[in-house]
C-alpha cells in the first residue's frame, strides 16, 4: 500500500455470522485515518444497495466514525463531505444500521483491505479467502 492511495475490506455475513461475501478496494488519495474508516461505511452503503439487500447491520471498528453517524453530527473538513453522503443514504433506508464493534471483532475486513487490489479496482469473493479463515473465526466468537 503507498501512501497516495488508501483500501477498505468488507465482509458480509448471513444472520449466523457466517461469511457470504467479501471485497476490498483500493483509491487514490491521501486520506486520515478516519476519512479511510467513513469511506468504508460509504462503500459498505453502496455495495449494500448495489445487492439490494435489506435489514442490514454496517459494523465499523471507528467509533468516530459511527458516532457522527448516529449523532448526525457536522465536521467541517474533508471527512465532512463522506459522513454526509453516508447520512444522505442512511436517510432513506430505516433497515440500515451502522453499529461499532471493537476491532478484534472486525479482522477479516482488515485482513480483506490488506489484499493486493489495484488502485481504482475492486475484488469481490463469493468465498473465503484461504488468508481470512482463522480471522472469520476470531470475528465470530468475539462478536
Amino acid at each position: 500500500m503507498g501512501e497516495d492511495s488508501f483500501a477498505v475490506g468488507m465482509v458480509l455475513r448471513n444472520e449466523h455470522g457466517e461469511f457470504v461475501m467479501g471485497k476490498n478496494l483500493r483509491m487514490a488519495g491521501q486520506v486520515t485515518v478516519m476519512e479511510a474508516e467513513a469511506h468504508g461505511v460509504y462503500e459498505a452503503l453502496r455495495w449494500v444497495d448495489d445487492l439490494r439487500l435489506h435489514q442490514v447491520v454496517i459494523e465499523s471498528d471507528s467509533s468516530l466514525v459511527v458516532q457522527a453517524l448516529q449523532l448526525r453530527s457536522s465536521y467541517f473538513l474533508k471527512v465532512g463531505n463522506i459522513l454526509e453522503a453516508c447520512q444522505g443514504m442512511l436517510e432513506h433506508r430505516s433497515d440500515l444500521i451502522v453499529h461499532h464493534v471493537k476491532r478484534h471483532a472486525n479482522g477479516v475486513a482488515h485482513v480483506l483491505a490488506k489484499m493486493p487490489c489495484l488502485i481504482d479496482c475492486h475484488n469481490i469473493f463469493v468465498s473465503p479467502p484461504h488468508c481470512v479463515l482463522e480471522s472469520l473465526s476470531v470475528d465470530c466468537s468475539s462478536a
